[in-house]
């Protein structure tokens, strides 16, 4: 039989011997191995031993063990429910099947017979937990508590009345304290009667050990953070809260003496403890204020179940040093790293949704509250407090990796964001440090400097595969990123990133030059030629990158920018000429001057180049085959890695619907480089009814100058037919409109959707019943993004005088509603803007695209 592990022990010793009694001979041994010769208080023995000892009490425990062979729950035989899952948080589905089977194998006997560690104990005085109980019952299971400095053990016991206690027991060196100070904040919570929150009760204190009433608890309730949560927060704030300099909030003082003092061989730690000190310096640098308050600590939804109010328990990490919006940050980002195992980016996202919602909002106005610095102050504090405490561990389990990969990215995101440029800036000159020493070549920078990079300008890097992994790598490990793309071809890999602040940076790996399937031109005599400038940037020689240029926009059959012909213009005329010399012998063109790369016909230049392509010999032969399979390979994989998507815009006229479009798809053009296509109302497969009688053209030309709303038509028959050609527009026309645009990467931008048949249906001239043309969107395509734009009456009426008041405020109202039905019922976002400041509605949709992209 095997012995019992020094861990397992340690836990046995903990339950079984009083303190005073923290004897080292205590013996570990098989049941044959000469126990009636022992003098020592008790045994214990691994396996199902019947032996009897004179003077000796015989007790049997189970166990269920944990994956590296601790011990998990402990409870005597006898035990007649599995009130040990009260320990067992089953937040996920997984969970609480995990939950359901113990149960089954618990009630038919399977789970302690072939399941859980028999351990029989023989006993000559009363075990330490016998202590512990407040009723004499063999009713009770334990937790053995998760390994660290703060380590516990739990012990739950049911009275006679059947009302559940939870004793908490020090075992870690830090947990006589924390225990201490959860008894002190439930005193107090308990004195201050609120209305928001209920807590257990203090049943019985002393040094390291405290009983408490179980709450009516269900921790399965509470995994989504709701608006009881906020107003709980809500009123914890009222009762204290102010706003300090971080430097002088003594918590974060102590929290970065520990992290200054951390010694560990941990690679991560020791990152983390570099990251956290960098940020701290640029915090301090600007020293700005944030509000802090009293604060749980631990807000996690396995601490917390919904109910009449919110019960909330463990409150040890509780203090009033916390920063205002603590707890919320908590409670997401811990659910998002140890449940769903969401990765960084996602963790962003969801965190945005929690922020827009009216309950949140509220609770940021009513305190005054900047969610970025108060964010920033979560991270220093949570992130400064277990790197201490994981550096005195030697493993650490998977999910504290988890953590520290998001504590990284978001210190990464301070340091960015304490300096007065965009992520995006900063973020370019990081990624160039990051460069150096490595082989590489930045192409069309017209030599400028880093910080002069046009802000829709993307960044191409020629840079063998090999060098580009590890910077991929990197570019992963990065704060301030709310989304990362990445697409990979065979001869460049594409990485977008789009930045919390709202700035966007594309940045093209290049292995090779290619045209579909055809290769024109190689990298590696680039990046050999190139030298380092002025801020340590690789640049290629000018005649390496006009002839990059050159033939990129020749082949693709387009015109060279005027920019770079700007630039060429700079360059003294001996360097224009070795230049010109250099492109006529590559490309095999004729020119005399340098301008004609601009000023002449590219269609020309492009044969030219095409037919000098086709005979190179990466062209021919076997290297053809390999690069029309390559090119086969790619098409396939950068058809499912482009992804489109179609956004809608409602609003009554003059809600400034118009020009809002029209800024999006300047802002997608220009900042995100996607291609757009805005279409009306519908797919438009199928003409204007009207067409039919006058012809394409003069049916537009008719629908244009008459003012909306003005149709005479009452006829149910004739608007049922109507809208049955519309619907079969909708119904047709989504898969013709995803097969040429958004399957090709496309955004399409929808003035007006189905959304005016349902709640406007006289503008399209249709008397039809609500519900009716509502019960068919079931079968329409959901857009990723719908927008309603809003304003109040006066603003609208300034812009246009289309529709009557009482008009405008029953179409606003009706779309209000139908919207945030939708975002209900439906994956997709419905969302709608109140359009007073273009600026903050730009901003708002931008979030959107970034969230669709």
């Amino acid at each position: 039989m095997k012995s019992i592990s020094q861990e397992n022990q340690l836990v046995l010793k903990k339950m079984l011997l009083t303190p005073e009694e923290e004897r080292e001979d205590i013996i570990f041994c098989e049941p044959e191995e000469e126990l009636n010769e022992s003098n020592y208080s008790f045994k214990i023995v691994s396996g199902d031993n019947h032996t009897v000892l004179k003077g000796y009490d015989r007790q049997v425990f189970h166990a269920i063990i944990n994956p590296d062979g601790t011990y998990r729950w402990v409870w005597p035989y006898g035990l007649v429910d599995p009130s040990f899952l009260i320990f067992y948080n089953a937040l996920s589905f997984k969970a609480r099947l995990i939950k359901t089977a113990i149960r089954v194998l618990f009630y038919t006997g399977i789970l302690e017979r072939y399941v859980a560690k028999t351990v029989t104990v023989y006993m000559s005085k009363p075990p330490n937990y016998k202590k512990w109980l407040l009723t004499n019952t063999e009713q009770f299971s334990l937790f053995t508590g998760t390994v660290g400095p703060n380590r516990k053990i739990l012990l739950e016991e049911k009275g006679k009345s059947g009302a559940v206690m939870i004793s908490k027991i020090a075992f870690g060196p830090n947990a006589i304290k924390l225990i201490g100070n959860e008894c002190k904040a439930l005193n107090f919570l308990q004195d201050m009667e609120s209305y928001t929150l209920t807590v257990p009760k203090v049943l019985r204190y002393d040094t390291g050990f405290l009983t408490v009433s179980a709450l009516v608890f269900n921790s399965d309730d509470a995994q989504y953070y709701t608006s009881k949560h906020s107003a709980f927060l809500r009123e914890l704030y009222s009762w204290n809260n102010e706003k300090r300099k971080v430097s002088k909030i003594p918590m974060y003082n102590r929290i970065m003496r520990n992290v200054e003092e951390i010694s560990t061989t941990n690679s991560e730690l020791i990152g983390l403890k570099t990251d956290l000190l960098s940020a701290w310096e640029a915090i301090k640098i600007e020293d700005k204020k944030v509000a802090v308050g009293f604060g749980h600590g631990d807000f996690t939804p396995w601490n917390c179940a919904v109910g009449h109010r919110l019960e909330v328990l463990d409150w040890e990490m509780s203090s009033d040093e916390f920063p205002l919006l603590y707890d919320l940050f908590h409670f997401i980002i811990q659910s998002a790293i140890m449940v769903d195992h969401l990765s960084s980016d996602n963790i962003f996202l969801k965190l945005e949704k929690i922020r827009s919602t009216e309950h949140v909002q509220r609770l940021l106005k009513e305190f005054n509250l900047n969610w970025k610095e108060q964010f920033d102050a979560y991270i220093m504090n949570v992130a400064g407090y277990y790197a201490s405490v994981y550096a005195d561990q030697s493993t650490l389990h998977p999910q504290a990796y988890w953590a520290i990969d998001f504590w990284r990215k978001s210190l990464h995101a301070i340091q960015l964001h304490t300096v007065n440029q965009t992520y995006r800036q900063t973020f370019i000159k990081r990624l160039f440090s990051e460069l150096e020493n490595k082989p590489y070549a930045l192409m069309k920078n017209q030599g400028l400097a880093l910080d002069d990079i046009n802000e829709h300008s993307d960044i191409d890097l020629f840079i063998h595969p090999k060098e580009a992994k590890g910077i991929l790598h990197w570019i992963q490990s990065q704060g301030g990123v709310i989304k990362l793309r990445i697409s990979k071809k065979s001869y460049m890999t594409v990485v977008q990133l789009y930045f919390e602040d709202g700035s966007f940076l594309s940045i093209d790996f290049i292995h090779a030059l290619k045209c579909r399937s055809w290769e024109y031109l190689t990298i590696d005599a680039v990046i050999q030629n190139a030298n380092k400038n002025e801020e340590g940037v690789m640049i290629p020689q000018t005649h390496h990158d006009l002839e990059y240029i050159a033939v990129f926009y020749f082949i693709n059959n387009a015109a060279i920018p005027e920019k770079y012909n700007a630039y060429l213009n700079q360059l003294y005329e001996g360097q224009q000429k070795s230049i010109l010399h250099f492109l006529n012998h590559r490309l095999q063109l004729n020119l005399s001057r340098v301008e004609e790369l601009f000023i002449g016909d590219y269609r020309a230049y492009a044969k030219i180049i095409w037919k000098e392509v086709k005979e190179r010999k990466e062209n021919k032969g076997i290297s053809r085959v390999i690069n029309q399979f390559q090119y086969l390979i790619d098409t396939v994989r950068n058809s499912k890695s482009q992804k489109g998507f179609i956004m809608t815009f409602s609003g009554v006229d003059g809600a400034g619907k118009s020009t809002v479009i029209n800024h999006t798809r300047t802002m997608l053009e220009k900042k995100f480089r996607k291609q757009v296509i805005v279409l009306r109302h519908r797919p438009s497969l199928f003409p204007i009814l009207s067409a039919w009688i006058h012809g394409k053209k003069a049916a537009e030309e008719k629908a244009a100058s008459t003012l909306p709303r003005q149709g005479k038509n009452s006829s149910k028959l004739s608007s049922l037919l109507r809208f049955m050609y519309y619907l079969a527009d909708y119904l047709i026309g989504q898969f013709y409109v995803y097969a040429k645009y958004t399957a090709k990467g496309y955004i399409v931008l929808y003035d007006r959707y189905y959304f005016d048949f349902i709640e406007d249906p006289k503008r399209t001239n249709l008397q039809l019943p609500r519900a009716f043309t509502r019960f068919f969107y079931r079968f329409i395509y959901k857009p990723e993004v719908n927008i309603f734009l809003h304003a109040d009456v006066a603003s609208i009426l300034k812009r246009k005088q289309e529709l009557a008041p009482e008009d405008i405020e029953h179409l606003t109202g009706a779309y209000k509603n139908l919207f945030k039905q939708f975002d209900e019922k439906y994956r997709e976002q419905y969302i709608a803007i109140e359009n007073e400041d273009l600026d903050k509605t730009l901003a708002s949709i931008q979030k959107m695209v970034v969230t669709a992209a």
